[in-house]
């Protein structure tokens, strides 16, 4: 889907170039209010700027930091939250710069309820994979192998894509594009997909997605996708002249001591402890996640937390410079960005200010997963969660939150509490009942189902996460 702040700009445009667009510009405003958390997606930004958050990483008490009541919160709170949710199991991690504070697992790795999920046992981290390929990438960056601004086709010389926009548009792809979702691509191919188990080789999958459509010229719109990951993925593999999974083995997991850690499902399913996905009260068969460069990562929690504190550390491990510091702030700048935004999605990770500081996050969901992994470089600290049930969808990421919260209040005293979102400063627009009336009905996207209805001269919709919810006000 579609960035907020996209949305906002498309729709006041349309507004001031044409009153008639004022129905497509408000569908749009209340799809990416009502799915902005959903799977995969950028933050809301709000109004405090990434520059004025205080950097707290050198003043926190000089005492030894005691996380304990937390802690002994968490083990309380999550096997009933486990069991309301119909959630077999859970693993969570808490990181303080380079120390694991504390990693445990919560129920089983399926419905049989014989093994136990521990610290150690691998979870199919969907769209979290981004942000490790998006890191590994920049570790070639560094190398001289591949720059960011650079054509795709340089690499890839019979790659095309269809499009109604010109003949030219597969030519101005970059690297930059694909890691940030503006190269126009849709989310999903024809061969190796999320609603298609049929088996694809990574190969097939990628030359597949020149059967797609450019869904707007590139450049012109941030829209979530994950062949943009897949092809920067496929890119490297060639650069480096070895598999993709083996590349990251040998250049980020290796170095960071993430020993249990793989883009191999074979390898995952070796490991003495793996949770497989759930939906419902069903345990799904596993099968090969052929999007692997954005999708196909496994992990577990006490690995995801060494990663953490690599990016706290500004790409040290142990005292070693592993990746520049400055290719990780490059990394986490929204890309694209317009003018007075403040937070947004960068390459292969989301920013967004939060409680006085930089909340640096990916989320995944999908084959029976729901994940989270966080962290805040100013007060350096950092949470995974992972759960092994599609219907999780917003348990890790809500407790991954929650837990930064307290750990911000131990640390520090106190959590600032983020300022209000200000959407703009422009006047709204009225529409007239007749256009709204328009709008009423149910839309399907890929965050969910949502429906419209007129009530008393205003729009309200309504999702599977929410009731009911009145639409914003138009900006011209």
């Amino acid at each position: 889907m579609q960035s907020f702040w996209q949305n906002l700009r498309y729709g006041a445009r349309m507004l001031f170039k044409n009153p008639g667009s004022a129905l497509i510009a408000a569908l749009l405003l209340a799809f990416s209010t009502s799915v902005i958390a959903s799977f995969g997606s950028a933050p809301l930004v709000v109004s405090k700027s990434l520059a004025q958050s205080q950097d707290k990483s050198s003043s926190p008490s000089q005492q030894p930091i005691d996380y304990s009541s937390i802690i002994a919160k968490l083990k309380e709170q999550i096997p009933p939250l486990l069991k309301q949710h119909n959630i077999p199991g859970l693993a969570i991690a808490l990181v303080d710069g380079e120390k694991l504070v504390w990693a445990e697992g919560f129920g089983y790795t399926d419905l049989g309820n014989t093994e136990r999920v521990s610290a150690d046992t691998l979870f199919s981290l969907q769209s979290i994979s981004k942000t490790y390929t998006a890191t590994g990438f920049m570790l070639a960056v560094d190398k001289g192998w591949l720059k960011l601004d650079e054509p795709l086709r340089k690499y890839l010389p019979k790659f095309t894509v269809k499009s109604r926009f010109g003949t030219g548009e597969a030519d101005r792809i970059t690297f930059r594009h694909l890691l940030s979702h503006w190269s126009g691509l849709p989310h999903e191919a024809p061969c190796g997909n999320n609603y298609d188990e049929s088996p694809c080789p990574f190969a097939d999958h990628i030359k597949s997605i020149s059967d797609t459509w450019l869904m707007f010229p590139v450049g012109e719109r941030w829209s979530y996708s994950n062949l943009g990951i897949d092809l920067a993925g496929y890119a490297l593999e060639l650069r480096a002249r070895k598999p993709f999974a083996r590349f990251m083995q040998d250049e980020l997991f290796r170095p960071l001591g993430m020993t249990s850690s793989t883009f191999i499902l074979k390898e995952a399913m070796n490991q003495p402890s793996f949770a497989k996905g759930h939906t419902t009260d069903h345990t799904l068969p596993v099968v090969p996640i052929p999007m692997i460069p954005s999708g196909g990562m496994y992990s577990t929690v006490r690995d995801m937390a060494k990663f953490i504190s690599f990016h706290l550390a500004g790409g040290k491990v142990n005292g070693k410079q592993v990746i520049r510091a400055g290719s990780l702030k490059v990394m986490y700048a929204p890309q694209f960005a317009l003018p007075g935004q403040r937070g947004g999605y960068g390459l292969g990770i989301a920013s967004e200010p939060w409680r006085g500081g930089t909340l640096l996050n990916h989320n995944g969901g999908g084959y029976g997963y729901a994940t989270s992994q966080k962290w805040i470089p100013e007060y350096q600290i950092g949470v995974v969660a992972l759960t092994n049930a599609n219907q999780g969808g917003n348990v890790a990421p809500e407790m991954a939150n929650r837990v930064l919260q307290l750990m911000i209040e131990a640390k520090y005293g106190s959590a600032p509490a983020t300022p209000a979102f200000k959407m703009t400063d422009r006047p709204a627009i009225t529409l007239e009942a007749e256009s709204l009336r328009r709008l009423q009905g149910s839309y399907k996207n890929r965050g969910g189902m949502v429906v419209f209805k007129l009530e008393e001269g205003s729009l309200y919709y309504a999702t599977d996460r929410s009731r009911k919810n009145k639409c914003l006000n138009l900006a011209t």
